[in-house]
């Protein structure tokens, strides 16, 4: 009797608890590219770079993500690439391993997007230019707050610190 209680109890509160919801327009072929990250929430947040992008290669059917970091001379410190398999909408499987979903994309022109996992284990905001407004941060981490996401020791790239080398690959 205790267990089913608890059981219950668990889908009652899961039920009400905030679930990141994906947008309802998604344009696939508008996100293929370089992509500066903003801000993020993971517990693998790499304090130590600087510079940090993520770019979408959209062959055919195929969608892979390169996360790069460089260093302050504008050299790569690091990089790993990320299949993605399934991308039919706006709810992404990577590696097989986790479920991204865009919770928020700047639908007029794809300037900025934000994607979060279904597990709430990582939250990326993106954005095409070095800088993105104050304004728009903040509201983006408003919006993962209300999607129930923990964004206590969240990690700003300093983006600032990008080469003009970096910039023009």
């Amino acid at each position: 009797m205790k267990q089913f209680i608890i059981i219950a109890l668990c889908l009652i509160i899961g039920a009400f608890a905030p679930h990141p919801t994906p947008v309802s327009k998604f344009d696939l072929s508008r996100i293929n590219g370089k992509w500066y990250v903003h801000f993020m929430r993971s517990n693998l947040s790499p304090k130590d770079n600087r510079c940090w992008t993520e770019t979408v290669q959209i062959d055919g059917k195929s969608v892979s993500i390169i996360e790069s970091f460089y260093d302050s001379n504008g050299h790569i410190s690091s990089e790993c690439t990320a299949v993605v398999s399934d991308h039919s909408n706006a709810t992404w499987t990577i590696d097989q391993n986790y479920q991204g979903v865009f919770m928020s994309v700047d639908e007029k022109n794809y300037e900025w997007l934000m994607l979060g996992s279904t597990e709430f284990s990582f939250v990326y905001f993106f954005s095409r230019n070095l800088t993105v407004s104050k304004t728009v941060v903040a509201e983006q981490i408003t919006l993962a707050v209300r999607h129930g996401y923990n964004m206590i020791g969240t990690f700003f790239p300093n983006n600032t610190d990008c080469t003009p080398h970096e910039i023009m690959i």
